[in-house]
């Protein structure tokens, strides 16, 4: 039997943020994978590993951060449920609280937390009404591949986003 089963949906799919609660930076994807559920921790495809060996070549451990999703499960039909996802964006806002930075990846994560669209916002600093913390925005690494895109597209947003964190001594 699973811990936790959703009373709108009946989805016991939860993946719930992992790194320290403490943590100065958080990133906040989408919606968890079928190998994000199996595995029961976000980012464990392809694109996780993209960012970590991204951020690690600039010497910076993402096991530093926070890391969740804007909904931290698919509903039992895999269909999304309104209910939900306002329930989920509400605790990631919580979960947000007192960070440093904020790392949105995906064009509907910056557009829920912006209003702007991730090709206007795509490796920029930028700011929410939902959150206290300055915001950078990326694509989701399956967005940028499935477009044709490439991984120096993905560089290009981690160096900047490195840069302001080295700056900011958000990291050890």
């Amino acid at each position: 039997m699973k811990e936790l089963t959703c009373p709108i949906c009946g989805s016991e799919d939860f993946i719930f943020p992992i790194g320290p609660r403490n943590a100065a930076i958080m990133i906040i994807g989408d919606k968890p994978t079928d190998n994000d559920i199996k595995y029961g921790k976000p980012f464990t495809e392809g694109s996780g590993t993209i960012l970590r060996q991204e951020f690690a070549f600039r010497g910076i451990d993402t096991r530093q951060f926070r890391v969740t999703y804007l909904r931290s499960h698919i509903s039992a039909t895999k269909k999304l449920s309104p209910k939900c996802f306002e329930i989920d964006a509400l605790d990631v806002i919580k979960e947000a609280k007192n960070k440093k930075l904020i790392i949105l990846i995906s064009a509907e994560v910056v557009k829920y937390f912006t209003s702007q669209s991730v090709e206007n916002l795509m490796g920029l600093m930028t700011t929410s009404q939902l959150l206290s913390a300055p915001c950078f925005c990326m694509e989701s690494l399956g967005s940028i591949f499935n477009r044709g895109g490439v991984v120096g597209e993905v560089r290009l947003s981690i160096q900047k986003i490195s840069e302001y964190i080295k700056k900011e001594g958000l990291v050890k």
